[in-house]
């Protein structure tokens, strides 16, 4: 779980290994694509005002996400103490 909040959060490793795939959607698993850290990363500096909004919203929602991965893993962290106790 730790694992996955850090490549989460990863932005130039990310970029570099995923690729990058501008506005191409694909079911393909091993396509090229962007992570979210990355596309806010490329797209900031030359983004307007209502783009620059977009990628706020797209910070927010990853950070969301980040937030429930954590929740996940604190809760998983807990039951097996419990378990572990035997209670």
């Amino acid at each position: 779980m730790l694992g996955l909040g850090r490549a989460m959060g990863e932005t130039i490793a990310a970029a570099l290994v995923i690729g990058s795939a501008l506005g191409q959607m694909t079911l393909r698993p091993l396509a090229a694509g962007n992570s979210m850290p990355a596309v806010i990363a490329n797209e900031w500096g030359e983004a307007d005002d209502l783009h620059k909004s977009a990628l706020i919203a797209l910070a927010v929602t990853l950070f969301v996400i980040t937030i429930v991965v954590n929740l996940v893993a604190t809760g998983i962290v807990q039951r097996s103490m419990k378990r572990a106790q035997g209670s």
